[in-house]
């Protein structure tokens, strides 16, 4: 399963990054945040919205003013954010848990008249590709992804819990990748000519694997993988 948390928190931490180097804040030097959820039921959405907090929380120059629930909607997102940009024009960054919320997100800022990635940044999660174009217009600070991978993974640890190299019940969290316009090359790359099917996965297994089983999980490994087999000649930052 993907570490939802990380992923919240790391999305935060990115889009807060840009602010300080982009000087976004308000007159008292506070970067803003708005948050736009999936829904407030599920555990992924809360995951991600606790990741968010946590970030906050630890940042005394950044201030989470309100979170909302867009139940993964990219219209609900625009409308929402219309809204709450009357309400919080002090507003820095919009933080949304899915790229096709991060799209409306894009829409309803532009409604109100903002300059996204001028003076607003937004970000989502997912690596949608129609999410990279906004990437390259500099809409989009980033893409926070790489769980597309997951069910690899999965593959590797029944082959392995199979061969009796993992206890009966195992919980592995999968680390997510961030992408911005600075590697944003190697993912298009990834997705154009579906690199991923040149890895031989064997290297992840405990039962193929002679220098030590993995211990961690992610898309970061198969790029890496990709870059050391020479089939990227760049590696993700």
């Amino acid at each position: 399963m993907p570490d939802d948390e990380q992923s919240g928190y790391q999305l935060a931490k990115v889009l807060v990054t840009q602010a300080r180097r982009k000087g976004i804040q308000d007159k008292d030097g506070k970067i803003n945040i708005i948050a736009i959820n999936g829904n407030h039921r599920s555990l992924v959405p809360k995951s991600r919205e606790k990741g968010l907090k946590r970030f906050v929380n630890e940042n005394a120059d950044v201030k989470l003013l309100h979170v909302v629930n867009a139940y993964w909607s990219q219209d609900r997102a625009q409308g929402a954010v219309e809204r709450l940009l009357k309400l919080y024009p002090e507003t820095n960054i919009i933080w949304s848990a899915s790229d096709w919320m991060a799209l409306g997100a894009i829409s309803g800022a532009e409604t109100m008249q903002r300059r996204v990635g001028k003076d607003i940044l937004i970000c989502g999660i997912d690596w949608l590709p129609v999410s990279f174009d906004q990437i390259n217009k500099d809409h989009l600070a980033c893409s926070i992804g790489g769980h597309i991978f997951d069910g690899a993974w999965l593959m590797v640890l029944l082959h392995d819990q199979f061969n009796h190299l993992y206890p009966q019940y195992v919980q592995e969290q999968t680390h997510f990748t961030t992408v911005t316009s600075k590697n944003l090359s190697v993912i298009e790359t990834i997705f154009k000519d579906e690199l991923w099917k040149n890895i031989d996965f064997k290297k992840f297994s405990k039962a193929y694997n002679n220098n030590g089983p993995v211990t961690e999980f992610g898309s970061h490994l198969l790029i890496k993988e990709l870059v050391n087999s020479k089939l990227l000649m760049n590696e993700l930052n």
